[in-house]
């Protein structure tokens, strides 16, 4: 497997916490509570043992959470789509924020923040598979199909998350998007300032979206 390099993995951190917007909503804040709200769920709904994780997935998981919303402008894909935004052009308008947030973040992996040099090459293709995976299952446009997807795969009796890695892949993915949700799952309080956060971000949005004469979402 291989060695991480500690020195430079903190250094990666750093930068990425740096890269955050100063937006209400999808700012580091909201990064670090996916964190603990996904670490909560797999180790209290037993997550861990029904996909079998090991050190190297949860590792993969919780730096995914730390990077999925890196850079994130404040606007959803439907603004970057309709203002012909150069990432939407770049990613053919599919899933454009969250192909970039995990692109943006491989991009810092070099110099002081390179960490993961000493790994083995399958190492590094397991860490950066789950990470790509993780962050792209946040795309809301995929909820509904991934959700229908899960409830069809868990009424069958082949259904085995421990065994085969495509039951592990979909149940993996369903956990991070619903950990990056899971603002109703919180005391009322917290549901309730994180809600008003985020509805300042879509009014924000509503007035670019004005001042652009776009349809206003």
């Amino acid at each position: 497997m291989g060695a991480l390099d500690y020195d430079n993995y903190i250094n990666f951190l750093a930068q990425i916490s740096g890269g955050y917007k100063f937006v209400t909503y999808h700012n580091k804040t909201h990064a670090t509570d996916l964190a603990q709200t996904f670490y909560y769920f797999a180790t209290t709904c037993s997550l861990i043992e029904k996909c079998n994780l090991d050190e190297v997935d949860m590792f993969a998981l919780i730096t995914a959470a730390a990077c999925h919303d890196f850079q994130h402008p404040g606007v959803n894909n439907a603004f970057m789509t309709a203002s012909k935004d150069k990432l939407a052009v770049l990613y053919n308008d599919m899933a454009v924020l969250e192909n970039m947030h995990i692109a943006s973040s491989f991009e810092l992996m070099k110099d002081d923040c390179l960490f993961m040099t000493d790994l083995d090459a399958a190492t590094f293709r397991k860490i950066r598979s789950t990470m790509i995976s993780a962050v792209l299952s946040t795309d809301m446009s995929r909820h509904f199909t991934s959700l229908s997807m899960f409830k069809s795969k868990i009424s069958q009796t082949d259904f085995k998350p421990q065994e085969v890695e495509a039951d592990k892949k979909l149940t993996i993915d369903l956990f991070f998007h619903m950990s990056d949700i899971s603002n109703p799952t919180k005391p009322w309080e917290i549901c309730k300032y994180w809600t008003d956060l985020l509805f300042v971000e879509f009014f924000c949005q509503g007035d670019q979206e004005k001042d652009m004469k776009l349809p206003i979402s």
